[in-house]
């Protein structure tokens, strides 16, 4: 057995952090639970938040996970946010760090928005951008609006009627 003084997953007195691999409520500090951190896999942490919730199979999930933590159902995020972090099913659901959500009815599944530059995606939406470019991939630049668009088409037109008029008044007067 390790020295728990030395082990930086343990407090002097024996007891396992949160978030720390544990088998039993009394290998935690502070009294937290020991319990599934978000996923099937058959390992228990001490969880981060104390609490737990029982899912539909009995078994005993952290609860109130902050964002970042895996997790299995938007019961187990303090911001009642979980979603795949990408426009990936492969990988497991997360909280959401941006406390927002996007259903992608093309792939059945949420995903989570405000994703960052260069990430996968499908839809704006996905993109803290709320551009989600042609290769795929979030956008560093917002997406202008049609209004925007119409503004910037007027104003390139009236810099060009100008510098017309300026260059005719030159030649005029030359």
């Amino acid at each position: 057995m390790s020295n728990p003084v030395l082990d930086p997953k343990k407090n002097p007195n024996g007891k396992i952090f949160q978030g720390q691999a544990c088998k039993h409520k009394s290998d935690c500090t502070n009294d937290l639970e020991c319990a599934h951190p978000g996923t099937t896999s058959a390992e228990t942490i001490c969880c981060p938040n104390g609490r737990y919730y029982n899912s539909k199979s009995f078994r005993h999930f952290c609860d109130d996970l902050p964002n970042g933590y895996l997790c299995r159902s938007n019961d187990g995020c303090t911001n009642s946010q979980c979603a795949h972090p990408r426009n990936s099913i492969g990988e497991h659901t997360i909280c959401c760090y941006s406390n927002e959500r996007v259903y992608k009815g093309s792939k059945f599944r949420w995903f989570c928005s405000g994703q960052i530059p260069g990430s996968p995606c499908g839809v704006d939406k996905e993109c803290a951008s709320k551009n989600c470019g042609v290769d795929g991939k979030c956008s560093a630049t917002k997406k202008l609006s049609f209004g925007q668009k119409i503004e910037r088409v007027f104003l390139i037109g009236l810099i060009v009627v100008i510098a017309v008029i300026v260059i005719i008044l030159i030649f005029k007067f030359a």
